[in-house]
């Protein structure tokens, strides 16, 4: 990344979010070693970006047990360093933890946006769709992670929680109910008076909702631009891309009753 490229980059993340996802001719992979160093350059990029998420979280104590038993070959390996083996364990698990979330949703953008450029016809090869989703998960979906974990844990954002929480809990309810299990959700919410809402708590469900439609928006240029996909074909891969948290919550159910 240039100077100017860096200097541009928070620009681009509010007001030409498309550019992320522009292909330049001049940097089309040529072969396989091509396709590879991009392929570990977009990747690098995702986790570095997953790391800014989840350390800021970590740090704060987020995800931190304490007693946690530390694994003999753990302390075996950092005892001679001279180092507490129960905080770095404590805190790797923790930073393990707060990453998994974020990751997994990535996993899952990356295959329902792929599988959609594919049943489209208009794949263009994995390493495009990896630059899409590396870029628009990198950092409006971590934006949008790091925004529903200020609600839920900072004090004085209760019917912003709420609502978040009642709109988490009708969404699994209706596949529960669609499924015709007698499971109820993880947890019971129930819609706040949102004329409560304090204006601090209606920007930040503003920035979330925001980040979403970036997040989505970035998918389909994506899928525009690297794939040379028609506004149809694309609708179709951003599609599949919102249908990734239905399957997630079906798989989760279907495993629940499974092991009933």
């Amino acid at each position: 990344m240039t100077g100017k490229q860096t200097i541009l980059w928070p620009v681009n993340v509010l007001f030409r979010p498309s550019s992320f996802v522009e292909l330049d001719p001049d940097q089309e992979a040529a072969n396989t070693l091509d396709a590879i160093t991009t392929a570990v350059w977009l990747t690098g990029f995702y986790f570095v970006n997953l790391l800014l998420y989840a350390l800021p979280l970590t740090l704060a104590g987020f995800g931190i047990r304490d007693g946690a038993t530390t694994p003999a070959a753990v302390t075996a390996a950092l005892s001679p360093l001279g180092v507490d083996p129960g905080t770095i364990w404590q805190f790797s698990s923790a930073l393990v933890t707060n990453s998994a979330f974020l990751l997994l949703a990535t996993i899952l953008t990356f295959v329902t946006f792929h599988v959609g450029m594919v049943l489209t016809r208009s794949s263009k090869g994995v390493i495009r769709s990896l630059q899409a989703v590396s870029y628009s998960s990198g950092i409006y979906l971590a934006v949008m992670f790091s925004t529903v974990v200020y609600v839920s844990t900072e004090s004085g954002l209760a019917v912003a929680e709420e609502f978040l929480l009642w709109i988490q809990t009708a969404f699994i309810q209706f596949f529960i109910d669609l499924v015709g299990t007698d499971l109820v959700p993880p947890v019971e919410a129930s819609r706040p008076e949102l004329a409560a809402m304090s204006t601090l708590e209606q920007a930040i469900l503003t920035v979330l909702l925001l980040s979403m439609m970036y997040f989505l928006y970035v998918l389909y240029v994506g899928a525009r631009t690297t794939h040379d996909a028609t506004r149809f074909e694309a609708l179709v891969a951003t599609g599949f891309v919102l249908l990734s948290p239905a399957l997630y919550v079906l798989g989760a159910i279907y495993l629940t009753v499974g092991a009933l």
